[in-house]
C-alpha cells in the first residue's frame, strides 16, 4: 500500500528541512521518488538503497573480480551496463581521483592535474560531472563513517576498497566541515553546468579540502 503526505504536511516537512537544528542531520526513506515534492527533493541528497544480486552476478561471470563488482553494483544503482562501464571505463580514473586526494599535492598543481585529466569540450565536462560523482561518494562515505559504528560501515559505505583510508580521514574531519564540503561540492555541480572553467572548479574543492582535513577543532 503507497502511502502520500498531504500538501500541508509536506510543507511542514519543508520548514524543517530549510531550518535544522545544529549538527543535525535528517536521514528519509521513500519507495517512491517521484512523489515527493520538487521543494523537498532539491534539499536533499538521494542515495538508492537497490538490491540487486543479479548484477553482481553478471559482472562476475565476465571475469570482474567480486570487490570490483560490489563497488561498481553500489554505483550503478542495480543497472548492470553503467556498473560494467565504471569497471571498465572508469575504475582507473576513479582510483586516480581517490589517489590525488591522499596525497600531499599543492592544490592548485592538484586543480590543473583534475582539469587536464577531463579534457576540454563538453566531453571534458562529461567527465567532470562523472568524477564529481565519485568524489561526492567519497566524502559521503567519510560522513557516514561519523554517525555509523564500525561494525557496520562495510555494509553502507559504496567505496569499499579504500575504506582503511576513509575510516582514517574521518578521523580528522569534523562534522560540520564535512557538510560544509558537500554543500561545496552542490556548488560545483553548479559551477560545471554554468561553464566555469574546470581548473578553477578543481582548485576550489582541493582547497576545501584541505581545510576541512585538518581541521581538528571540532571533532566529533
Amino acid at each position: 500500500m503507497e502511502y502520500s503526505l498531504r500538501e500541508e504536511a509536506a510543507n511542514a516537512l519543508l520548514k524543517t528541512l530549510e531550518e535544522p537544528s545544529d549538527q543535525c542531520i535528517f536521514l528519509m526513506t521513500a519507495e517512491n521518488e517521484n512523489a515527493i515534492l520538487e521543494t523537498i527533493l532539491s534539499r536533499c541528497q538521494t542515495f538508492p538503497v537497490i538490491l540487486k544480486e543479479g548484477v553482481i552476478e553478471g559482472l562476475l561471470e565476465k571475469g570482474i573480480p567480486l570487490e570490483k563488482a560490489q563497488v561498481a553494483e553500489m554505483f550503478a544503482e542495480g543497472n548492470f551496463e553503467k556498473a560494467f562501464e565504471m569497471v571498465e571505463e572508469h575504475w582507473e580514473m576513479r582510483h586516480s581521483l581517490f589517489h590525488s586526494i591522499f596525497g600531499k599535492h599543492d592544490a592548485i598543481e592538484m586543480g590543473e592535474e583534475m582539469a587536464s585529466e577531463c579534457g576540454s569540450g563538453e566531453a571534458g565536462r562529461e567527465k567532470a560531472r562523472t568524477m564529481l560523482l565519485y568524489l561526492a561518494s567519497f566524502w559521503h562515505d567519510i560522513l557516514l563513517c561519523k554517525y555509523l559504528p564500525s561494525a557496520s560501515i562495510p555494509r553502507f559505505i559504496i567505496n569499499r576498497d579504500f575504506q582503511s583510508s576513509i575510516e582514517k580521514i574521518s578521523q580528522r574531519c569534523s562534522i560540520p566541515g564535512l557538510h560544509r564540503y558537500m554543500q561545496l561540492l552542490f556548488e560545483g555541480k553548479g559551477m560545471l553546468e554554468s561553464n566555469v572553467t574546470l581548473g578553477l572548479i578543481w582548485e576550489n574543492l582541493f582547497l576545501a579540502m584541505d581545510e576541512i582535513s585538518s581541521d581538528r577543532k571540532s571533532v566529533v
